[in-house]
């Protein structure tokens, strides 16, 4: 991922991925998200608010896992 990251950056590309359930390691990687739930958005923006997001909405996540868990 951080290979990605770095290749990215040096070249000024948008990386655009889509992976199903990735470990916490690979979520922390991403600056941006979208989070889907049966076909629809659950949540879309910076990775860092996600959390935040979704306990505002009344869903706390367990210790150690991310929201794309």
């Amino acid at each position: 991922m951080k290979e990605i990251v770095r290749v990215a950056r040096e070249e000024r590309l948008i990386i655009l991925c889509t992976i199903h359930q990735p470990s916490t390691k690979v979520y922390q990687g991403f600056d941006q998200i979208m989070l889907l739930s049966r076909g629809r958005t659950a949540y879309m923006g910076n990775v860092d608010e996600a959390e935040s997001y979704f306990e505002s909405i009344g869903h706390t996540l367990p210790p150690s896992t991310n929201p794309a868990e």
